[in-house]
């Protein structure tokens, strides 16, 4: 429903944001002093849209059709084509997210691909760290 209307998307947002990204940031910290944790992942649809972007050493783009992902969206009883269009409208579109991205992940084949292309970006994030 708030979807469908920018003011009432505004004000949950206004909402909901403050306490995730203080929990977020608890989490942060909490986890920078484990000294076994190589990585901090944040799976955030909305990251660069809340200014988290530059808090990031890396973005990881996930690739994935439009079809696909309306599909699989569906298929978990989420929602349909219409409410994933309106989410994504109040999105940066996926081109500009791709062209952020330092690494892009293609999530449009099977499991194992996409496990393969994780572990490659997270064997060069833990190297080059």
């Amino acid at each position: 429903m708030v979807f469908a209307d920018p003011q009432k998307l505004a004000a949950l947002n206004g909402v909901i944001h403050p306490g995730v990204l203080q929990r977020t940031e608890e989490l942060i910290a909490k986890y920078n002093d484990c000294p076994h944790v190589k990585a901090i992942v944040l799976d955030m649809p909305l990251l660069i849209e809340v200014g988290w972007a530059n808090r990031c050493d890396r973005l990881i783009f996930v690739k994935c059709d439009r079809k696909r992902r309306t599909d699989r969206m569906r298929n978990r009883g989420f929602m349909d084509e219409r409410e994933v269009e309106f989410r994504e409208n109040f999105q940066i579109s996926v081109d500009k997210k791709a062209e952020l991205a330092d690494n892009t992940i293609d999530n449009n084949s099977d499991f194992l691909t996409l496990v393969r292309q994780i572990q490659d970006i997270f064997s060069d994030i833990t190297e080059s760290s």
